[in-house]
């Protein structure tokens, strides 16, 4: 049987007296590419928030690879992309050797930084981008499909079982999210690492992942994208008036 990375059994959760999610059960399995969508305000940010340690559920439970929430210590074993990564880090002056060096600090003390090991790792992750040949340039030099691979990288540095990726193509053109997208399959197929990738676009989401959650404040539909992204499912979750093409490779 395969190894559920992530469970939510039963999770409430919200801010406030706000309860942004109801009711939410959701498994990931080692090996997975899920796909979230869902509208704006469905609560997509605060699963993953729930996911990442960020926020505590108000009830439910929370396992992460096997270990109740609470207990959980080994966050070096999720890599996270955040939406607009490097939005903040553009304005200094930093190499992209020196931003995927900051995912190594969950593995190293900073007074050990940038053992052996750690060079290792860095120039690993940035080769598995194919953005090792641009270590030495600044940060804010890059495209933004260039950022967006280094700020991958960075993820990878430490080593993740599992990689969380919220909307990582904003602002990114259409030819670069095309080789994003690649590269993620690459990871996830050739690698065998596991992947939560939040977004807004369907179409993606229906040609890349190989499961989709479809959220509304709770889990409307949780299968395959053939299966899920068709009919009342999609009507449930964004309306009566939704007209999607799905194309067919």
């Amino acid at each position: 049987m395969t190894e559920n990375l992530i469970e939510l059994q039963n999770v409430n959760a919200g801010y406030g007296s706000d309860m942004v999610l109801q009711n939410i059960n959701l498994a990931v399995k080692r090996g997975d590419f899920l796909g979230i969508i869902g509208p704006n305000g469905s609560g997509k940010t605060t699963l993953l928030k729930i996911i990442l340690g960020i926020l505590t559920p108000k009830t439910g439970t929370v396992t992460l690879f096997g270990k109740n929430s609470a207990e959980f210590s080994g966050w070096q074993k999720i890599g996270y992309v955040p939406q607009k990564a490097g939005s903040n880090l553009m304005k200094f002056p930093i190499t992209v050797w020196e931003t995927v060096s900051l995912g190594r600090l969950t593995r190293s003390r900073w007074i050990d930084f940038e053992r052996p090991i750690d060079t290792r790792a860095i120039e690993n992750a940035l080769q598995s981008v194919d953005m090792l040949s641009h270590k030495h340039r600044l940060l804010n030099e890059l495209s933004g499909g260039q950022v967006q691979r280094v700020f991958i990288a960075k993820a990878l540095a430490s080593h993740p079982e599992l990689l969380v990726l919220d909307e990582p193509t904003v602002g990114v053109d259409t030819e670069s999210q095309a080789k994003f997208y690649e590269l993620l399959k690459s990871l996830n197929r050739e690698k065998g690492l596991t992947l939560i990738l939040v977004s807004h676009d369907i179409d993606v989401v229906a040609h890349e992942v190989s499961s989709v959650a479809c959220i509304n404040r709770t889990i409307i539909s949780h299968g395959k994208p053939k299966d899920i992204l068709k009919g009342d499912f999609m009507k449930k979750l964004y309306g009566e008036h939704l007209r999607m093409v799905v194309h067919g490779h």
